[in-house]
């Protein structure tokens, strides 16, 4: 235990010091003058006494674990659509993998980097929802993706970037007004790649309720053929083979302008507006491999 006293309440008590000093030894005062008795100079000289003591008003302090701090809630919206089973990512050791499979590691590590914080997970294809409900438990987010797995590509009728915009503002709003003080971090993870010729809508919604946003590109600009996800998944093992067995063996998901293996690329540009839009930043997961770090 400490006890201080704040700088006012000493210079309250000089001044008053120097007002008693004055009663006791007067300067250039006449008695013959003044009708001031003794009794009055006593009396003044215990009122500066008495509030000197009140202005003392000694604090205690004492030692608290009790701090204010700004809760931080994460959003992920993760796209879920056939492209991003594409084998052209960079995984975070720089080994080729699945658009997915990259999105995923990338999930694992910005969770893993923001300590007591609380996280909710959105997942975007033909439609969107919202898988993991705002949570401070980052083993829900762990076993979200443990199990997550992308969309059949027989159930979209074209990708649309902003198919999360409704279930993510919502989400986002919601979360602003339950907890107005918190930080919102929002992650987008795509490769960007959109196939509808309806115009896209703005994200520009959410800046009014996402302190920061990330929009995470995976994929590559060459892109590569799109695996059918019909086929078992250890037959993925050998999705980039060029043999001419393997077109025909119902592994690709075939264009219907060319009769070839359709081919899909990461769009920069499309995730770079998105950014944009919200204020946020775009990395490229492929150049970018500490993604999350920006959590420390």
């Amino acid at each position: 235990m400490k006890i201080s006293f704040s700088w006012i309440s000493l210079v309250a008590i000089a001044i008053l010091g120097i007002l008693a000093l004055y009663e006791i030894f007067p300067i250039n005062r006449k008695n013959l003058s003044s009708d001031e008795t003794i009794y009055m100079r006593v009396r003044r000289v215990l009122i500066c006494v008495l509030l000197a003591i009140c202005a003392l008003c000694p604090c205690v302090m004492k030692s608290t674990l009790q701090r204010s701090l700004n809760a931080t809630n994460v959003i992920f919206v993760l796209d879920v659509t056939g492209s991003m089973n594409v084998n052209d990512s960079k995984d975070l050791n720089n080994n080729t993998t699945t658009r997915f499979n990259s999105a995923k590691q990338i999930i694992k590590q910005i969770t893993n980097n923001y300590i007591n914080a609380s996280f909710t997970a959105i997942r975007f294809g033909a439609s969107s929802s919202v898988d993991v409900p705002l949570t401070p438990d980052s083993n829900a987010i762990e076993n979200w993706v443990d199990t997550i797995n992308t969309e059949p590509v027989g159930v979209s009728n074209g990708t649309s970037l902003d198919a999360p915009l409704d279930k993510t503002l919502l989400e986002a709003k919601a979360i602003h007004d339950a907890h107005p003080q918190d930080v919102t971090v929002l992650y987008l993870i795509s490769d960007g790649e959109e196939t509808t010729s309806r115009k896209r809508r703005t994200f520009s919604s959410l800046r009014g309720y996402v302190n920061h946003a990330y929009v995470i590109g995976v994929g590559s600009k060459n892109g590569g053929k799109i695996p059918n996800t019909t086929t078992k998944l250890n037959d993925l093992d050998d999705i980039n083979s060029t043999d001419s067995s393997t077109k025909q063996s119902g592994k690709w998901i075939i264009d219907p302008s060319t009769g070839k293996p359709g081919i899909s690329k990461m769009d920069p540009q499309n995730l770079k507006n998105i950014a944009d839009e919200i204020s946020g930043k775009y990395v490229d997961s492929s150049k970018n491999h500490s993604i999350g770090l920006e959590a420390k």
